[in-house]
C-alpha cells in the first residue's frame, strides 16, 4: 500500500503484560488494571478521531504464554521436535486468549478494536524481523478500526521458531507509521537505575540519546542493573531499553509509564508535553 495512503498515527501504545496480568500467576488477568487503561486509551481515541489520527496497540503477554514458551524452550527454536511444536501451540493458544481479553476491554469501551496476531503473516531470522508486512494494519487503520497486536510465537527461518516480544514489534511499527510519538505503559513508574523494588533504586525521569545509539541517563548513569525472571521469554527490561533507545534514534520521542494511573492517562494524552509533575521516564533523540 502506497505511503501516502496511510492514515497519519498519533500514537504507537505498548501496554505491558506485566501491567495487565499477574505475571507470577499462570494466566490471571489483573482485571482492574486492565479496566483503567482501556478507558484510558478511549479517551486517546476519541481525541485521535477529532485530528484524524489513527491509534496502534500492542500488548505483552505476562502470565499468558511466557510459562508455556520457557517450559518448551520456544524461543531458542527447534520446532521440528515434537516438545517445541507443542510448546509453540500451546504459547498461542496462551497469547490469543489474553489478546481476546485486551481487545474485549476495549470494545466495552467504545473503542472499535480488533486482534491481530503476527504469526503466520510476520517472520524473524535468529529473532530479528525478517519479514513484517504492515499493509494489513494500514488498512484496518484506514477502515477507522484500532488494531491491536501482541508478543507472539513466530517462525524463525534460521532457528525454525522463537518468540517475537511486542517490544520488538512497536519498533518495527513505529519505524513504518512514524508516529507522534511512542508509550509504554508497565506495572511500574517508568525505567530505574536498577529494580525498583531494591533499597535506594532511583527512577530515571530522562535519557538522552545519541545518534550512534549510545545514551545517558538524567541521573549520569549509562548503565542500567536489571533482573529477568525466570520465565520471561523475551528479555524483560533489557529489551525494553534497546527498543525505546532505537526508536528514539528515529528521531520519535518514547514515554514510559505505569498502566492504569493518572501519569499513565496524561502521557497517553499529551506524550512529551506533559505537565513537570508528571511521574515517568522521557527518551529523546539528542537532535
Amino acid at each position: 500500500m502506497p505511503e501516502l495512503e496511510r492514515l497519519p498515527v498519533g500514537q504507537i501504545v505498548k501496554v505491558g503484560g506485566a501491567a495487565i496480568t499477574e505475571k507470577q500467576r499462570f494466566e490471571t488477568l489483573n482485571s482492574e488494571v486492565l479496566r483503567e487503561t482501556a478507558k484510558h486509551l478511549k479517551v486517546v481515541y476519541d481525541k485521535n478521531q477529532r485530528e484524524g489520527l489513527g491509534l496502534i496497540v500492542v500488548h505483552g503477554a505476562g502470565s499468558f504464554g511466557h510459562f508455556q514458551a520457557s517450559q518448551s524452550g520456544v524461543s531458542k527454536g527447534g520446532i521440528d521436535r515434537e516438545d517445541v511444536r507443542t510448546g509453540f501451540v500451546n504459547t498461542r493458544l496462551s497469547v490469543t486468549k489474553l489478546n481476546h481479553h485486551v481487545v474485549t476491554a476495549m470494545v466495552q469501551e467504545g473503542i472499535p478494536a480488533v486482534g491481530v496476531s503476527v504469526c503466520g503473516h510476520w517472520t524473524t531470522a535468529a529473532r530479528q524481523i525478517n519479514s513484517g508486512p504492515v499493509d494489513e494494519i494500514a488498512g484496518l487503520l484506514r477502515a477507522g478500526l484500532v488494531p491491536i497486536l501482541h508478543g507472539d510465537a513466530v517462525l524463525d527461518i534460521a532457528l525454525g521458531c522463537t518468540i517475537l516480544s511486542g517490544d520488538v514489534i512497536v519498533r518495527h511499527l513505529a519505524a513504518h507509521f512514524r508516529p507522534n510519538f511512542v508509550l509504554f505503559l508497565t506495572n511500574v513508574e517508568g525505567i530505574y537505575d536498577q529494580p525498583p523494588a531494591n533499597e535506594g533504586a532511583e527512577l530515571i525521569k530522562e535519557i538522552t540519546v545519541n545518534s550512534d545509539g549510545t545514551w545517558l541517563a538524567g541521573t549520569g548513569a549509562t548503565k542500567i542493573s536489571f533482573e529477568i525472571s525466570d520465565h520471561d521469554t523475551t528479555g524483560g527490561i533489557e529489551t525494553k531499553i534497546k527498543e525505546a533507545v532505537d526508536i528514539a534514534c528515529m528521531g520519535l520521542d518514547v514515554l514510559i509509564a505505569k498502566a492504569g494511573t493518572q501519569c499513565g492517562l496524561e502521557a497517553c494524552e499529551n506524550g512529551p508535553l506533559v505537565e513537570k509533575h508528571w511521574v515517568g521516564t522521557h527518551v529523546k533523540f539528542n537532535s
